[in-house]
């Protein structure tokens, strides 16, 4: 009886964990798909060509106050 009892729980175990397993992969799915399309709409109106223009390669952003000490600037790198 205390076999079986043992076996029942690590089948409840196992489903738990392999139903946060499809959880956490549906998660990311989700996410990728939004990235997706937040890149393809960004390609389609324009968007990336325009921070392009506004920002060309090599440009560098000093993120910080003028005031403060060790600020380090940033380099945006864009790839076509």
């Amino acid at each position: 009886m205390g076999k079986l009892l043992l076996i029942v729980l690590a089948a409840i175990a196992a489903f738990m964990v392999l139903s946060v397993v499809i959880s956490a992969l549906h998660f990311i799915f989700w996410v990728a798909v939004v990235a997706l399309i937040v890149v393809v709409g960004l390609r389609l109106t324009g968007g990336a060509r325009r921070w392009r223009l506004r920002y060309p390669p090599g440009f560098v952003i000093v993120i910080g106050h003028p005031r403060l000490p060790a600020v380090a600037p940033v380099e945006i790198h864009s790839h076509p």
